[in-house]
């Protein structure tokens, strides 16, 4: 993530990008690469999921805590595009037709 967010901002000089994540890996982001640095330097939209963040666990220095709207997360994602079922209700449009068209998440035969 550290990287990707470097390259993004590198590339894109005039843009500001924020990692959206699940609450329920806030508690493992010390962990990742250069995690420390990650939390100082990235904007977090965290998308509660597991029910709340426990107390005690080091959050971004900038988070918003966006309420769970809908169950999503990226395995389901993968896992309903492997099994050729319909992804729209979780993506755009054009993620949609990105991954049917580029073969993404398909079985291996």
């Amino acid at each position: 993530s550290i990287d990707i967010l470097a390259d993004f901002k590198n590339r894109y000089p005039n843009y500001d990008f924020w990692l959206v994540v699940g609450d329920d890996v806030v508690p493992d982001i010390l962990q990742w690469k250069e995690g420390e640095k990650l939390l100082e330097e990235a904007p977090f939209l965290i998308i509660e999921r597991s029910g709340s963040i426990k107390e005690g666990v080091r959050l971004p220095k900038k988070y918003v805590i966006l309420p769970r709207l809908v169950e999503m997360s990226s395995t389901l994602i993968r896992k309903l595009s492997e099994e050729e079922k319909n992804i729209g209700l979780y993506v755009p449009k054009s993620v949609e037709e990105y991954i049917r068209k580029g073969g993404l998440y398909k079985k291996e035969e």
